[in-house]
Order: C-alpha cells, then sequence, then structure tokens
C-alpha cells in the first residue's frame, strides 16, 4: 500500500465553553486524510486523524515537517515488519 495523497484542514472546534483561562470559542483542531492506492469495494482506503492537543491546530507542524517526511518516505522504508503490517479489511463494519 501507497500514499497518494495527504490533505490537512484546520477546523475550529466550536465551543461555547469558557472559563477564567480559556475561551474554547477559539480553539481550533487539526484534521488529516491519508489517502492510499488500495480500493476497497471499488472505493480508495483513506485513513483520518484528528488532533486539537494545545488547543489549537498544528498546521505549520504538519506541513513544514510531518507530512512531507511521509511524501519522501520510500513505501518499503518501515522499520519493522509489524509496522509496515496493514489490514485496512479490518476497519470496515
Amino acid at each position: 500500500m501507497r500514499i497518494v495523497d495527504i490533505r490537512d484542514i484546520v477546523s475550529p472546534i466550536r465551543s461555547n465553553i469558557a472559563n477564567a483561562y480559556i475561551d474554547f470559542s477559539q480553539m481550533t483542531a487539526s484534521v488529516v486524510a491519508i489517502e492510499t492506492d488500495l480500493e476497497v469495494e471499488g472505493k480508495p482506503v483513506i485513513g483520518y486523524g484528528f488532533n486539537s492537543n494545545g488547543r489549537y491546530a498544528q498546521h505549520g507542524l504538519l506541513n513544514e515537517r510531518f507530512i512531507p517526511r511521509l511524501r519522501q518516505a520510500k513505501s518499503d522504508s518501515c522499520s519493522t515488519p509489524k509496522a509496515c503490517s496493514t489490514r485496512p479489511s479490518a476497519g470496515r463494519r
């Protein structure tokens, strides 16, 4: 399985909760989609990830460091056979 595309967006959390220190209405989250060349029932297998650690999206780190590393990695460069093992059909229900 190979990565064919990686997309990320910044999405507002949109919570009206606030306290003396934090205004959640201004917080954002990172949402990432990784599309593979594998197809199941004619549709591409896409993995999704979401994170809001630190209360704000990590758009800069994703685009400057992590996504370029994934795009440059060779498909046979997994650190261990277990790390390379994928079973997309296991996630279907």
